[in-house]
């Protein structure tokens, strides 16, 4: 127990008052039955969990709606040693506007920012913006399209100090992971569309949920994990360095403190009445 919450582990047990709403948050996004799972199996536990989720997701219509044999590609192996190393990118069309997403090869984690023009120094300056954020990659992938071998492009590639690299016909997939992940952001947007769902959400949801059992979630690229509409437990990992962090904070402060008296006193003894 924790705070006065039952807990299996680190997941949390959902009280016989909350199971119905909890499912409905499992389900957000719609990511299909094996997603969900591991959606539950690292947040929440309730006996029957997965026949539970399983009945949900039959009985969705959107779910159904937008079900496909899920089959997966053959792409080129691409060794990476850490988050960030080498990113993909591509773009993509859906309800009236374009889109730039830009995917993490280690961790899956996608970034996705809607372009209010196509033009070569608009993409560029979304793409310095996520380089701003999340660091420079060391190896950046794309397709030939032009945007990517114009001079705004090859500017910013010099100054910012990465190696591009792009698919061609001798290796059509190499940057096929972009390419499917604009499928799946596309699907996880349609079925939010449909669901009346906030398609923010939806992708808070698919980058909180592991790739599969055994991996780490996307969202972990960024050294933590990142709370969802499903509740999260604080690890003892965590509160040490939250504790570590309080003493940092009010040794800085004393030392402030201290010499601010000093310098008070200072003061106070160079002031003479004349």
């Amino acid at each position: 127990m924790l705070n006065g919450v039952i807990l299996k582990g680190n997941r949390v047990i959902i009280p016989k008052n909350m199971q119905e709403e909890v499912l409905i948050k499992i389900h957000t996004g719609h990511q299909g039955i094996e997603k969900c799972r591991l959606r539950a199996r690292d947040t929440v536990y309730k006996c029957g969990i997965n026949a539970d989720i399983d009945n949900m997701v039959k009985k969705c219509n959107v779910c159904q709606h937008n079900q496909t044999a899920q089959q997966k590609e053959e792409l080129i192996p691409i060794d990476v040693a850490h988050p960030w190393e080498i990113v993909g990118s591509d773009m993509f069309h859906w309800r009236g506007d374009e889109y730039l997403l830009v995917v993490d090869y280690y961790s899956s984690y996608t970034i996705i920012r809607k372009l209010s023009s196509t033009t070569s120094g608009a993409i560029v300056s979304k793409l310095k913006l996520i380089f701003s954020e999340f660091g420079i990659p060391d190896i950046f992938i794309s397709d030939n399209a032009r945007h990517n071998d114009s001079a705004e492009f090859r500017k910013c590639e010099a100054e910012y100090d990465f190696k591009h690299e792009t698919s061609s016909p001798r290796y059509p997939q190499c940057n096929g992971k972009a390419e499917r992940y604009v499928g799946v952001v596309k699907k996880t947007l349609q079925k939010a569309y449909e669901a009346r769902e906030d398609p923010a959400i939806a992708l808070l949801c698919r980058r909180t949920t592991p790739i599969e059992t055994g991996l780490s979630l996307p969202a972990e690229m960024l050294g933590r994990k990142i709370q969802s509409n499903l509740p999260i437990i604080a690890t003892t990992g965590n509160e040490k360095a939250r504790f570590h962090r309080r003493e940092q904070w009010r040794q800085q402060y004393d030392e402030h403190a201290r010499d601010l008296k000093d310098i008070i006193q200072v003061k106070v003894s160079e002031f003479r009445i004349m």
